[in-house]
């Protein structure tokens, strides 16, 4: 897609600390917003229903287009290539959330593993709005780590879309870290 897209999602100030932070906080509850690598979609979350009684409005899917086509055209390769050629600041940057003895690239295929294995939910999906924001209305839904939790608000074919290119991603990085 050249480097021009991908510049306009990026946030570039301690982009190797933002990737590693969010890439440790995917398959846990929270992900630090602020440190996140990649800019908001544009737009608002969009819901049917009222009165207590919502659901992921299938009008909401379409704002991930952009960012999954630019996702798509990341040749898997040249990804894998650049992380291996980078790795050395990811582990730092890894040792330095604190884990001194771990591997970040055993973090990633973990994580990868996580959102790879998210089980696929049927629409409409309910949601409640406790207070500002809001929530999916099955516990167990709500209580999964934000990745999963993502993968579910961006709609199935998104979401598959998605699981694909990471599937083909995590291939690239074991075969690479097995040949490194």
């Amino acid at each position: 897609a050249g480097a021009a897209p991908l510049e306009n999602w990026l946030i570039p100030d301690m982009l190797i600390r933002r990737i590693v932070v969010t890439i440790d906080n995917l398959s846990r509850d929270r992900v630090a917003l602020k440190l996140r690598p990649l800019k908001p979609v544009p737009g608002a979350f969009v819901v049917d229903g009222g009165e207590g009684s919502y659901t992921i409005s299938p009008t909401n899917f379409p704002r991930y287009g952009a960012a999954l086509t630019v996702l798509q055209a990341i040749d898997e390769q040249a990804l894998v290539a650049l992380y291996f050629r980078w790795y050395p600041l990811f582990q730092k940057a890894y040792r330095d959330l604190g884990y001194p003895g771990e591997s970040f690239n055993n973090r990633v295929i973990e994580v990868l593993d996580h959102l790879i294995g998210t089980p696929n939910i049927a629409a409409p999906i309910a949601l409640v709005k406790p207070k500002v924001y809001y929530e999916f209305a099955d516990p167990a839904l709500e209580n999964a780590s934000y990745g999963r939790r993502l993968l579910w608000r961006i709609g199935a074919d998104n979401r598959e879309a998605l699981v694909a290119k990471l599937i083909a991603i995590r291939g690239r990085i074991v075969t690479a870290g097995v040949a490194a």
